[in-house]
């Protein structure tokens, strides 16, 4: 059985990370929020968009596979951390468009605890936390 990918997010940007995790080449199978799913997958990408998490932490406990979670507010999501067991990664919604394909790498890898991955850098910040010169 090839892997399957479950990615949830609400309607109007399904499609979009949905697209995303198909251009690498996943399979994918995508749900609403806070719906049940109808088959069993490998991993869940659950996006959030908004700034109740909380909401959300019995249908996340529902799923039965690791979860990359993403969400614009880390400091709220992060109380989910010990509440659902199944987050394997936590990470921005800008890092995770950048490096899509390196959160579900790792949502796979860890098997216990969660990483927290922080917002990405704009690349002028980056440039100069790495010791280069700003061009911009």
């Amino acid at each position: 059985m090839s892997d399957v990918l479950g990615v949830s997010a609400n309607p109007v940007t399904l499609t979009h990370w949905t697209q995303l995790v198909s251009a690498a080449g996943l399979h994918t199978h995508a749900v609403p929020l806070m719906s049940a799913p109808d088959r069993a997958v490998d991993r869940w990408l659950i996006v959030l968009d908004d700034r109740m998490p909380s909401m959300y932490r019995s249908w996340l406990r529902s799923l039965d596979a690791p979860i990359a979670l993403i969400a614009p507010a880390l400091d709220t999501a992060a109380r989910l951390l010990d509440r659902v067991p199944q987050i394997r990664v936590l990470c921005h919604t800008s890092r995770a468009q950048l490096a899509l394909d390196d959160v579900l790498s790792m949502t796979e890898s860890i098997t216990a605890g969660a990483l927290v991955l922080g917002p990405a850098l704009p690349d002028s910040a980056r440039e100069s936390r790495l010791g280069g010169d700003d061009v911009s």
